[in-house]
């Protein structure tokens, strides 16, 4: 589960709203006064009161004290409110975050390979996600064949983002001409090639989220 991502069984607690609940348990026995505790623990570390937490998140203050006493179960949208509020996710407020992690990839780490045109591509990052998620730059030298263009592996998504020079995306429907500092993100479409469409070298980041 990736960071401030809510797990199903958590969110099916909050899909309609509640009332009081008996025991201080929600559904399935979710424990209230937990999520209670988190909240009143999150607006003192803020610096705030009820009531500037009950401005903040949309909802009333008698809310608030209900639901940091574990006498109410909140809403989904309530929730949403007093994650904002907070200045925080939903998943922390039910307990359901799990820790982030934090890879170095160091630049002797990493690989480059370059094709026959000339093109360079550098993996700027480890595919150590789940699903896996690549991260690279792809230089296209003044001289390359522009008729062909690099031919990019399958994605489930892509995002691109041309750094220098002009790109050209040519896929089986569209070609699309792309200036420094543009973008384009697809999904489902392959294959896409990649070139420069102006004379001077191009560099461009690109971002592929690994077919499942």
């Amino acid at each position: 589960m990736t960071t401030g991502a809510l797990t199903a069984a958590a969110l099916s607690h909050y899909r309609v709203s509640m009332s009081t609940m008996v025991d201080n348990e929600g559904p399935d026995g979710f424990d209230l006064l937990a999520l209670g505790a988190r909240v009143r623990a999150g607006r003192l570390a803020a610096g705030l009161s009820a009531g500037d937490l009950a401005k903040r998140s949309g909802i009333s203050r008698s809310m608030v004290a209900a639901i940091e006493h574990g006498a109410k179960a909140p809403t989904v949208n309530t929730l949403h409110g007093l994650a904002i509020g907070l200045n925080t996710t939903m998943a922390r407020l039910l307990g359901e975050d799990t820790p982030g992690e934090v890879a170095i990839f160091r630049r002797d780490d990493q690989q480059s390979w370059t094709s026959e045109d000339g093109t360079r591509t550098d993996e700027l990052g480890p595919d150590w996600t789940s699903p896996a998620i690549s991260v690279r730059r792809v230089t296209i030298p003044a001289d390359s064949d522009t008729a062909m263009g690099t031919l990019l592996p399958p994605a489930a998504r892509l995002w691109l983002t041309v750094v220098s020079g002009t790109a050209r995306i040519v896929t089986d429907a569209e070609t699309h001409d792309l200036l420094a500092g543009d973008s384009l993100a697809c999904w489902g479409v392959d294959p896409v090639r990649l070139s420069r469409s102006g004379p001077e070298p191009c560099v461009c980041h690109v971002v592929r989220l690994e077919p499942a």
